[in-house]
């Protein structure tokens, strides 16, 4: 049968050559259903209503400030060694739409522990609604994916194995939500890969934290889930109800 081809779009791109740096990465998943019922109400009630992405983007990097291993990364070259550092980047995919096709780019929050949830949620909205040529990150990602095949993955394997630089682009940890399959291929491109489900009726969350098993074992993936959940009915619910005021 004769079939016809058909070319990779520019996110396509990105994620295969991504997955390409990945294959082989060690990795291990923590399942947790969390009581989410206090953060849910105060969610409810309050009159910004934040997207529950901004929300588990700043409780998470409150998190890996009190777990330094959350904020490590493997790295092989010169030689097998981590690199930790001081403060956490959030990672998540935002969806746009680009030359008539969808877009996935990879959209970064710095330090997001140490922002207000109205500005995480502000930040993400400008990011949805402004033109693409004026999101940075965007921007970025279509140039790269533009470029020859040789060159586009020598530069995204430059980015991903310096220390410094891997941040910038990737993030120290990644979020997304239960339905975002087209990650599910990518969970060790991090340290940790948050991911979390659709609230239930009882006020608890199907929530889950993949981990690159060289710098993360099973234990701490559990601690940084019951830590999470804590923060999540404490600070962030206080935030939400205007208890705590950054």
């Amino acid at each position: 049968m004769r079939g016809r081809t058909r070319p990779l779009t520019l996110s396509q791109r990105l994620a295969v050559d991504l997955l390409r740096f990945v294959i082989g990465v060690p990795s291990h998943t923590e399942r947790m259903r969390l009581n989410l019922s206090a953060v849910a109400a105060a969610r409810a009630q309050s009159a910004a209503r934040p997207r529950w992405m901004t929300i588990f983007v700043k409780a998470y990097a409150m998190v890996a400030n009190e777990i330094p291993d959350l904020r490590r990364a493997y790295l092989g070259l010169p030689r097998p060694h981590f690199y930790e550092y001081p403060a956490s980047i959030a990672m998540f995919v935002l969806d746009r739409e680009h030359d008539g096709e969808k877009f996935h780019f990879n959209y970064t929050v710095p330090d997001p522990a140490a922002l207000s949830l109205a500005e995480i949620d502000r930040r993400i909205t400008h990011a949805l609604e402004r033109p693409i040529e004026q999101v940075r990150e965007c921007r970025r990602a279509v140039t790269v994916a533009r470029l020859p095949t040789p060159l586009r993955r020598f530069l995204m394997w430059l980015a991903y194995n310096l220390g410094r630089q891997r941040p910038k682009y990737f993030g120290t940890f990644a979020v997304t939500t239960h339905t975002e399959g087209r990650l599910s291929g990518l969970l060790c491109a991090w340290t940790t890969r948050l991911s979390y489900g659709r609230l239930a009726d009882d006020g608890t969350m199907d929530v889950r934290v993949a981990v690159d098993h060289r710098v993360i074992d099973g234990p701490t993936g559990e601690r940084a889930l019951l830590r999470l959940q804590e923060i999540l009915n404490g600070p962030i619910a206080d935030e939400l109800r205007g208890g705590a005021v950054r």
